[in-house]
């Protein structure tokens, strides 16, 4: 057939234009179609296909990837049911229409891909702080869409540094998915949980050889939250650590069905040893296990609880934990555990230990510690706790060293055994009740034992008594105390809370000096300068407080047959058969020494001495009554020739350690002694015998004089000397720290040379202002003559 010229031209160029369109224009529209994306409402028909359930799809830009096919970039799934709220953004998403729904004009998307896609997920902190975002890294997965089914054969990416790998199947996606409700386990606890491990994650660094492994199978239907599983699963890991802790390795296996969580084992190597196991089984809101580890838990201090206590734990040998039990989800302080902790040597803030082994259990809130069996230093302790909210029981039996376990006692208590030593360890029993484990709040009592041990230096061979605890106080009632020589009896109380000793019907034949450094030794300075030539007798009552001085009241009485040794003016006064009674009373020590032999008479004090290291003063007011005047001028002034008897009284103040600086005033009685025996006296008698013969070679059968000191001299006013046939009297300084004296002295004969002397008296006064070991006499109103240089 021969075409009309006009018809054949139209056919070549139709032809010639199908051929253009299939060779230039299909080739520019899929270029088109990549880079510019397609339009005409594609993007929106393409989300409502992919949105389900609660969830809407929004696809920002679709395009046409000749390799992949369709593909929705900037993905976002926001809530249905919190409009705004974006529950993930996926960069990109290959997806494949159902072309039978697509001839039907319908879009229906049958699959999905991601190859290399990036994925967030935000999570709203529960406290309203930042939000965090769980970011998915190079996602390839595949996932087939069938009506509400969604089948993944396959789902690999990178979680917070994690690689994920997972299949599995999911039904229910176009069906409304119930709500949780608001208690454990709804989606606010989910959401607070996942929260808390983004935020724990982000401190945590993964070994890149060998970063976790996450392995699992998923399935169920998202209507029927009940039929949900991710059974199995698998987890494995190398190094991870944190910025306090750090583990080798980890493992873990199990699986999660018809709301059951099954940990068949997880596995947690420790950093340079030890391993931990675990075995669990969650359901019904109930999570049943057991564990055993030999894990060092200073290495884990960072995410275990009382990370503080970890820290100050220094393992030398693996320790040994068994524990196994049950506890309610929701309410973890419900618990019931059970098990056992053995370690070997180890310490413990400054402590070493040879070894620890107990059984415990934990319920209603109950922590019951049984058989606990401490070892140390060659001693042990064994004790029995119950403790729980209102009530606090103990048994124990301790014979370790108490230095031993020094640091890690409170400061008080630390305080008193530093000052403790033992040569062999005490043994102490005790049964403990009450409301805490604070001092304050129980009570009970025990038994100590002490072999040779000394407080503050001072030693004793042997102590036992009874104890009380109540009231924040410890009574040690009836003890006895053997030293070396002497003992002592009775009821002593330290009350913490009060910071107080208390003693009651106490009786001692010990050392006042060293048995008051027990307690309190500015007490025992003070009473320091008594020496004792055999130890008295004591018995005491009352109280002393640590801290408030003021309120001191203790009393004492002392018997002292064998005698006192006291220093006065750099010289030694030997006491005799003395009694006291001292008083306590505030911050001054009041002794009141009813009867003292001294030099063959008798001597009495009453004293004040302040134990207020802000005022070290003391006071003294003192009487002696017909004492040998040749032993007080031969302790004094090295000669013992005076003979007669002295009485007299004094009463003075100084500061403690400054005794030269005291002040006082007395008097001074001398009966049938030699006054003039006296070196500072002794060359009046030849000049008064030079006045009235004979009258030199005569004892002074009396002497008296009153007397203050001050600024290290002892002054006189009124001294008078009395002998058969004349009278002296003197007045002036004798600086005895000084070795000077500044005396006058006027003779006056008595009878008829007397009468005869008379007018020419003032000739017979004297002055001295030499030294006391060697005076020079010479008449006052003579001048002396110094001789000239030449």
């Amino acid at each position: 057939m021969i075409l009309h010229p006009a018809a054949s031209f139209l056919a070549r160029w139709t032809l010639r234009l199908v051929a253009v369109a299939v060779f230039a224009g299909i080739p520019a529209a899929l270029v088109t179609a990549k880079y510019a994306g397609i339009g005409f409402g594609m993007p929106t028909l393409v989300g409502e296909a992919l949105s389900g359930g609660p969830v809407r799809v929004e696809v920002g830009r679709l395009a046409f990837d000749p390799a992949e096919g369709l593909v929705a970039e900037k993905v976002r799934l926001v809530s249905k049911n919190q409009p705004g709220r974006t529950l993930a953004t996926i960069d990109r998403l290959s997806v494949s229409p159902n072309l039978a729904a697509l001839a039907d004009r319908r879009i229906v998307i049958d699959r999905a891909a991601l190859a290399g896609a990036r994925a967030e997920i935000p999570v709203s902190a529960p406290d309203g702080g930042p939000e965090r975002r769980l970011a998915l890294e190079d996602v390839t997965a595949e996932l087939f869409l069938q009506g509400g089914t969604t089948r993944v054969p396959y789902f690999a990416a990178e979680v917070q540094g994690i690689r994920v790998r997972a299949s599995g199947e999911l039904a229910g996606l176009d069906r409304p998915i119930p709500k949780a409700g608001g208690g454990a386990g709804g989606a606010g606890d989910s959401a607070r949980w996942l929260y808390r491990a983004l935020d724990a994650l982000a401190g945590v660094r993964f070994d890149q050889a060998a970063p976790p492994t996450l392995e699992f199978t998923f399935g169920g239907d998202l209507a029927d939250p009940g039929s949900l599983a991710v059974d199995p699963f698998s987890l494995t890991s190398g190094k991870i650590s944190g910025k306090d802790w750090s583990v080798d390795g980890i493992e873990a296996s199990g699986g999660w069905a018809n709301g059951r969580l099954s940990l068949n084992r997880l596995a947690i190597q420790g950093e340079g040893g030890g391993r931990l196991q675990l075995w669990a089984v969650m359901a019904n809101g109930t999570v049943e296990f057991e564990a055993e580890s030999s894990l060092d838990p200073a290495g884990l201090r960072g995410i275990l609880p009382f990370p503080k206590v970890l820290g100050d734990l220094r393992l030398n040998d693996p320790p040994g934990l068994v524990v196994r039990g049950s506890a309610p989800v929701a309410r973890p302080a419900d618990a019931r555990l059970s098990g056992e902790i053995t370690l070997g040597r180890f310490g413990f803030r400054g402590v070493d230990c040879d070894s620890l082994h107990t059984e415990f259990a934990w319920r209603d809130r109950s922590l019951f510690v049984r058989e606990a069996r401490l070892r140390a230093g060659g001693g042990e302790v064994t004790a029995d706790v119950l403790t729980k909210p209102g009530d606090f029981r103990l048994q124990a039996r301790s014979d370790i060293l108490p230095t031993l376990v020094a640091p890690v006692l409170d400061a008080r208590a630390r305080e008193i055994v530093d000052a403790m030593e033992f040569r062999e360890p005490p043994l102490v029993t005790v049964s403990l009740r009450g409301t805490s484990p604070s001092m304050a709040q129980i009570q009970g009592a025990g038994r100590i034992r002490l072999g040779r041990t000394a407080l503050r230096g001072v030693w004793l061979e042997h102590a036992e008594t009874p104890f009380e605890i109540a009231r924040g106080a410890i009574t040690y009632r009836n003890f006895k105390i053997q030293r070396k020589q002497g003992s002592g009896t009775g009821t002593f109380t330290y009350d913490f809370a009060r910071q107080l000793i208390r003693l009651e019907d106490v009786h001692s034949t010990m050392d006042p000096y060293e048995t008051m450094m027990w307690i309190d030794p500015k007490i025992a300075q003070s009473i320091k300068p008594y020496r004792f030539r055999k130890n008295p007798a004591i018995d005491a009552e009352g109280t002393v407080y640590m801290k408030e001085l003021s309120r001191n009241d203790m009393r004492l009485k002392v018997s002292a047959p064998g005698g006192v040794d006291y220093d006065l003016l750099g010289k030694t006064l030997n006491f005799g058969d003395t009694r006291a009674d001292v008083h306590i009373d505030g911050a001054s020590v009041k002794a009141n020494v009813t009867r003292a032999a001294l030099f063959g008479g008798q001597a009495r004090v009453r004293a004040n001495i302040s134990v207020d290291p802000a005022k070290p003063v003391f006071e003294a007011d003192t009487s002696l009554t017909r004492a040998d005047f040749a032993k007080i001028t031969k302790l004094y002034f090295d000669f013992d020739t005076s003979k007669g008897l002295v009485s007299g009284t004094y009463k003075f103040s100084a500061r403690m350690g400054n005794e030269s600086d005291m002040k006082g005033s007395g008097s001074v009685r001398v009966e049938d002694g030699n006054v003039f025996a006296i070196p500072l006296l002794g060359p009046l008698s030849d000049i008064l015998n030079s006045i009235i013969k004979g009258a030199g070679y005569e004892a002074a059968r009396l002497a008296t004089a009153d007397y203050t000191i001050a600024d290290q001299k002892i002054h006189t006013d009124n001294l008078v000397i009395e002998g058969r046939g004349f009278s002296l009297y003197g007045y002036g300084d004798i600086f005895f720290t000084r070795d000077k004296m500044d005396l006058s002295v006027r003779i006056n004969a008595r009878g008829i040379p007397g009468i005869v002397l008379f007018p020419v008296s003032k000739l017979f006064e004297y002055v001295s202002t030499g030294s006391v070991s060697n005076p020079e006499w010479r008449p006052k109103l003579i001048p002396r003559i110094k001789p000239h240089s030449p």
